[in-house]
């Protein structure tokens, strides 16, 4: 006779939970020492981890499907990673240089970037450097076929005073209901 008591395949993982998004009193989530509104619920979902950094948080809409699953548009804060060893606001073009190209090359195997505008300036009255990518889309299974990718690195100050940088990365496919990068970097700011 068959038992009814079984136990889970050690070899398969576990489910991770549905990351929460936990905004403040304002509507505005937190990552990295920078802060960011919550989008729309009804379009916009809380996002697991994509960019293996400390004290991050996103959101996820899907734009489409693809043939390669879903395609999604996507905002995140998050801390820059140690890996990537900054130093102070002098540091901030050659670390967002560097942790631009790991994402372009982890996350845009399939897309062809057409050109990148890279910018040193202030969020929120802090040093910062962005850039802005241009991806050509080509995938028969889409309907759109401009895609931009932000990333800005924010000089803010660590917990013990030590140089600390904070990320933001928008992937913003040119579809309804997806903010431009003017709007992203309009809504960004320092916690």
């Amino acid at each position: 006779v068959w038992t009814d008591f079984v136990s889970a395949d050690p070899t398969i993982p576990r489910p991770t939970p549905m990351p929460v998004l936990e905004p403040d009193e304002h509507g505005r989530v937190h990552g990295g020492g920078l802060t960011f509104p919550v989008l729309p619920e009804d379009l916009w979902r809380p996002a697991s981890p994509y960019l293996d950094a400390d004290d991050e948080t996103g959101q996820e809409m899907v734009v489409a499907a693809s043939g390669r699953g879903p395609y999604v548009a996507c905002v995140f804060l998050a801390a820059l990673p140690e890996r990537f060893d900054y130093t102070g606001p002098s540091d901030l073009e050659r670390t967002g240089t560097a942790f631009t190209e790991e994402l372009i090359k982890a996350f845009y195997p399939h897309e062809h970037p057409r050109s990148r505008d890279v910018m040193t300036d202030d969020i929120d009255g802090r040093p910062a450097w962005r850039t802005e990518v241009a991806l050509d889309i080509d995938d028969q299974y889409l309907s759109f076929t401009n895609e931009y990718v932000l990333v800005a690195l924010v000089d803010v100050v660590d917990g013990d005073g030590q140089p600390s940088a904070g990320v933001a990365y928008a992937s913003l496919p040119e579809v309804d209901a997806v903010p431009s990068v003017a709007d992203v970097l309009g809504q960004l700011g320092v916690a």
